[in-house]
């Protein structure tokens, strides 16, 4: 049988042009344009909302073609990184994502102590607190002198265990006498010098457990008290209980309901069964009736739920849900209530409390401290990261402060400046219980011209250098040694003054003097131990 080939060549050729044209088709249809501009030379990452990792591979590229959806982009320059989501359209229409370069901030050393806080005294000094030695009191530093030499401690009567920090403030539970167990919420002003204590008491037996404002505008604090299936929290402005909300119960074995926010006018709850054991053989409540109900499922089958209550009515004014989920760990309400940011397992994510819908999220571990600056910008602070403002509406985030040589503990919101404490180096923050007295001020005022010394704090394999004011301070690279004083507790480090020698005084003076264009105008002191 003889088969003309020609007879199949024309049918291939169509079929193959076809298939050529609807995948092309399709290409056009499920693709899109990206463009990056971007000042400076930094490398950027694309991340898929939908995929769990960040794509490995750094790109310089100004222009490409992707596939359509939403994207994280993640950009490092040498300085910070920035993170912007970005919608890509489809039919090869395009879209922009612009940033802007960064500049490196200021870091200076004001207390070689453990410092947990940082406050504002009455004329202006900075205060650290250290809760590490006692757990009854807190002991409380003043100094401009990073060698922590003139430094003057007062121990004032709080618990470390049981305090927060906020706008100079620090709350916390004192014993009452002549009853031991009984509690009171006090307040110490730093910007005033005042203690004041409510009147309330609370049981020592039953702990009560603070709650810290979400945002940096608001002086509420709340109190919450978890004492024979009644879930009670206070809402203290100052020292003085203004509202009380009662009967408050996760789902959760009518335990406590652990997420909860505090806004000016607005309060956040979350309720869902994310606290209880899935496998529990025991009854359960239902939060929506409040009766309880058998658990037969080894699955979430409750969606998690954030309600939003007015603090004055106590009414709930609206709600949104989480889904089925197990790891919300915190909440955080923007005081106009708009924008709720949810901390988990995975890092930060941001809902629109009137539609439910997630506006932002940000991959980060081990975050230490979150807080909204205002209506627009959460703060938050990542040991590993450093500190970042993130701001739904633009659906971006933005490293304020990173150091390969710091890792960040906490951060204070004082004025126009962002105070916060750090590690003095990796390898402190994994055999050190507190930070060491590293800040940096971060004027939100003057954006990014508040730096004194870009190039500081600065480390080599000889000598370290750290700055305040005019004075440099630099010391012998050596390894990390926790003191521990005269009682057996951890001291922190100590900058002891030293005569340096002609080798150290050499490094140091060489570098300086390439680096600093001003440098006769800077003292330089030497110590070991910074």
């Amino acid at each position: 049988m003889n088969i003309e080939p020609q007879r199949f060549i024309k049918p291939v050729i169509i079929a193959s042009v076809v298939v050529a044209l609807l995948s092309l088709g399709l290409f056009i249809t499920t693709h899109g344009v990206l463009i990056v501009h971007k000042e400076g030379d930094g490398e950027y990452t694309l991340h898929k909302t939908s995929d769990q990792q960040f794509d490995q591979r750094p790109s310089k590229s100004s222009r490409m073609i992707v596939a359509s959806g939403s994207y994280t982009i993640e950009y490092k320059d040498s300085n910070a990184s920035q993170t912007k989501y970005v919608e890509v359209p489809n039919f090869l229409r395009s879209a922009t994502v612009e940033f802007k370069q960064t500049v490196q901030r200021q870091v200076e050393r004001v207390a070689a102590k453990t410092l947990g806080y940082l406050m504002r005294g009455p004329a202006g000094e900075l205060i650290g607190a250290d809760t590490s030695k006692e757990s009854e009191f807190t002991y409380t530093y003043a100094s401009t002198d990073p060698t922590g030499l003139s430094a003057n401690a007062t121990r004032i009567p709080f618990s470390g265990l049981q305090t927060i920090a906020h706008n100079n403030q620090l709350v916390g539970f004192v014993p009452t006498q002549p009853v031991e167990y009984d509690l009171a919420l006090t307040m110490h002003d730093f910007a005033s010098s005042k203690t004041t204590r409510s009147d309330k008491i609370y049981r020592e037996a039953t702990p009560p457990r603070l709650i810290r404002p979400s945002s940096a505008t608001s002086n509420t604090y709340g109190v919450y008290i978890a004492e024979d299936q009644t879930i009670t929290l206070d809402i203290y402005e100052g020292t003085q209980v203004k509202h009380t909300f009662k009967n408050i119960r996760d789902v959760a074995e009518g335990a406590e309901t652990k997420a909860i926010a505090l806004g000016k006018q607005y309060i956040a709850i979350g309720f869902g069964r994310n606290y209880a054991s899935p496998t529990a053989d025991h009854d359960q409540y239902n939060y929506q009736t409040g009766e309880k109900e058998e658990n037969q499922s080894s699955e979430l089958n409750q969606d998690y739920v954030v309600k939003i209550f007015d603090t004055t009515s106590q009414k709930e004014l609206r709600s949104f849900s989480l889904g089925k989920t197990n790891t919300i760990a915190n909440l955080y309400i923007a005081d106009d209530g708009k924008y709720v940011a949810v901390e988990d397992g995975t890092g930060i994510k941001v809902y629109d409390s009137f539609n439910g819908k997630q506006v932002f999220a940000y991959n980060a571990t081990s975050v230490t401290s979150i807080q909204w600056r205002d209506n627009q910008r959460l703060l938050f602070s990542s040991v590993r990261g450093g500190l970042f403002e993130l701001n739904p509406g633009e659906q971006s985030a933005v490293t304020l402060f990173s150091s390969d040589a710091l890792r960040l503990s906490s951060f204070q919101v004082v004025g126009n400046q962002i105070l916060f404490t750090a590690f003095s180096n990796r390898s402190t923050a994994s055999s050190s219980p507190s930070p060491d007295g590293y800040i940096a001020y971060l004027d939100q005022a003057t954006k990014d011209n508040n730096q004194l010394i870009t190039q500081l704090p600065f480390i080599t394999n000889s000598f370290k250098l750290a700055s305040l004011g005019n004075t440099i301070y630099a010391a012998k690279n050596q390894s990390y040694v926790p003191r521990i004083d005269a009682s057996g507790d951890f001291a922190g480090p100590e900058f002891r003054l030293i005569t340096a020698d002609e080798t150290l005084r050499k490094e140091v003076t060489e570098y300086l003097q390439k680096t600093l264009q001003n440098y006769e105008q800077y003292t330089l002191v030497f110590g070991e131990n910074l």
